[in-house]
């Protein structure tokens, strides 16, 4: 099978106008091209950077993690420092809302205990005997 050459005929201003568009067309392939390149470039910049910064966090996450892991011994000792000084105390106490307490009055902490009803029963009769 054989290509048979077709010759089509343009004016010389059709020529010119034909043969600008394709050579502006190849200086925009190619300016498209060198861009590609360039964004090639940044995102290859751009992956190595970000591994960079994760080699950098991990660092400074185990440091961290190792920062906490010792937080709670120092904690452990505070506190333990903190009960051979009450055990060595006088056996004065103090409340959380008058201040210092003798050495045989008890302290409770804590919620109190909810009334019966048989108890909330007899204080409203109470208070109604007080009324009159």
């Amino acid at each position: 099978m054989s290509k048979d050459a077709v010759y089509v005929n343009f004016e010389s201003n059709d020529f010119i106008s034909a043969r600008k568009n394709l050579l502006s067309s190849a200086i925009e392939t190619i300016r498209l091209l060198k861009r590609y390149k360039e964004y090639k470039q940044l995102r290859l910049k751009e992956r190595h950077l970000k591994n960079e910064l994760r080699k950098e966090i991990k660092e400074i996450n185990t440091k961290v993690n190792g920062f906490i892991d010792s937080i709670p011994k120092i904690k452990e000792e505070m506190s333990a420092r903190k009960k051979k000084v009450r055990s060595k105390a006088i056996g004065v106490k103090a409340t959380r809302t008058t201040g210092i307490v003798g050495r045989n009055e008890k302290i409770k902490f804590g919620r109190k205990a909810k009334p019966t009803l048989d108890a909330e029963l007899q204080e409203i009769k109470e208070k109604l005997a007080s009324l009159g």
